[in-house]
């Protein structure tokens, strides 16, 4: 349940005013925040009175499942540019393989005209650009994985160091009579 506090089940309501509302009530007031980015306006639209959201709103389930949210509008987007992406790809690569549409007038027909190399150009730049910034993205990735494993060896190492113990032998000696001698001759001032 979308809830911080365990005890809001206890409450009774009043015939007035509803206390309990519904996990697909919370997340349709969390998905109209989102869009709206306006608490009045959800609890205008919703129904619900705005100092209910405005207490959802401080705490942490209402949080986690805003950035929930975010998180799955964020991979929704991405899949559909990069449809689109492929489309416009897949477009690009027939109209530099046989050539634009263009209408012949005097056959009437719709013939294919070579690409013109400036238009060639400009694809090309527009590609390799992209590719490039697609290597730098990975290598900065790469990086710092590199990095986030040593970080995880010196952790390793510091951990293994800190177990480590250093056995001490204890011996047992016995005090002769002749050390007691000469300690007492010492507090004699002999």
């Amino acid at each position: 349940m979308l809830s911080d506090n365990p005890r809001m089940q206890l409450k009774k309501p009043s015939r007035n005013w509803k206390v309990y509302y519904t996990d697909q009530e919370k997340l349709e007031a969390a998905k109209l925040y989102l869009l709206t980015g306006n608490l009045t306006h959800t609890a205008a639209a919703l129904g619900i009175y705005l100092r209910t959201i405005q207490l959802w709103a401080t705490s942490q389930w209402w949080k986690d499942l805003l950035d929930t949210l975010r998180h799955q509008n964020s991979i929704e987007l991405s899949t559909k540019l990069r449809k689109i992406a492929g489309k416009a790809l897949e477009v690009t690569h027939d109209r530099l393989e046989n050539g634009d549409f263009i209408y012949d007038q005097k056959t009437g027909l719709l013939v294919r005209k070579p690409v013109t190399a400036r238009d060639a150009a400009r694809i090309a730049t527009s590609v390799l650009d992209q590719v490039r910034a697609e290597e730098k993205k990975e290598e900065s990735e790469r990086k710092d994985s590199q990095v986030a494993g040593r970080l995880d060896q010196l952790a390793e190492a510091f951990a293994q160091f800190a177990r480590k113990t250093t056995k001490v032998e204890v011996i047992d000696l016995e005090v002769k009579e002749e050390t007691r001698a000469i300690h007492e001759e010492r507090e004699k001032g002999l």
